[in-house]
């Protein structure tokens, strides 16, 4: 049997709030089959053992969010692998630049002594600026593959298509 309590009206009242505020939550679960009817009924004993035992789980509930937080501040990282440089292969040289116009896309053929090469968007280039390949990680470890064009006007790198 519980233990004989004398509980005041002040604590009862307490008690009847934070039966209450258990009832919409998860720390009521498991403690009586109806705790509607404690609030209702004269069973003050019953209400303060059930105030006892739901502040017991929301002192609980606070260790362990606590130990949580702990943890992740003081569980040493994971490092970040270092990203990987970019690199470069000669392209040759730029011969002709031609510009593609679709109502969905634009696009430009760029033709140096290499070959042909599809890019993203309208390159500024002149026959005879530098071109070269550059291969660089992107996001979520993604290869990307872009024609850098050493132009006298924009010097500029372009998604190959």
């Amino acid at each position: 049997m519980r233990n004989a309590v004398k509980v005041g009206p002040a604590i009862d009242a307490r008690n009847k709030r934070i039966i209450a505020a258990s009832r919409v939550t998860f720390l009521g679960y498991g403690l009586h089959h109806d705790a509607g009817m404690l609030l209702d009924g004269d069973d003050y004993e019953g209400r303060a053992y059930y105030a006892q035992r739901i502040l017991f789980r929301i002192k609980l509930l606070a260790v362990i969010i606590c130990a949580f937080v702990l943890l992740s501040v003081f569980m040493p990282k994971s490092p970040k692998a270092a990203p990987v440089p970019p690199t470069f292969k000669d392209a040759g040289s730029v011969v002709s630049v031609q510009f593609h116009d679709t109502a969905f896309s634009r696009s430009t053929s760029v033709t140096t002594s290499e070959g042909t090469f599809q890019v993203a968007g309208a390159v500024t280039a002149s026959a005879g600026d530098v071109a070269k390949i550059r291969k660089s990680v992107g996001i979520s470890r993604v290869e990307v593959t872009s024609l850098c064009i050493d132009s006298h006007y924009k010097p500029d790198c372009y998604r190959v298509l």
